[in-house]
């Protein structure tokens, strides 16, 4: 989003919800229908074939993937530095990403 999109209002019309459904009709197939009330699974759930649900289920499976990343080249030799980052706040800017790369940007400079 831009920062004039992040000073406006959403409006309704604009908003939609993934349900993991490949289709408008697979998703009324599972009972879904534009208008039903929704509330926040907070807990993990399997839904139709191949979909998973939970809070934070992104981030969750990032940082496994980085730590699994982290373990696997321990064992490498690579020519490079390597800075594994799990951030925060991606949806409104990648204000996270931003703050870890100039961090690691101000303390190892061109090295980095």
């Amino acid at each position: 989003m831009t920062a004039e999109d992040l000073k406006r209002p959403i409006s309704i019309s604009e908003l939609w919800i993934d349900v993991g459904a490949e289709s408008a009709e697979e998703a009324r197939g599972w009972g879904i229908e534009i208008g039903d009330p929704l509330f926040s699974i907070q807990t993990f759930q399997s839904i139709g074939a191949d979909t998973i649900i939970s809070k934070a289920i992104d981030n969750r499976v990032g940082c496994a993937i980085l730590i699994n990343l982290g373990e696997r080249m321990k064992e490498e030799k690579i020519d490079y530095q390597l800075f594994l980052v799990a951030a925060v706040q991606e949806e409104v800017g990648s204000r996270g990403a931003k703050v870890a790369a100039q961090s690691i940007g101000s303390r190892y400079g061109d090295r980095g």
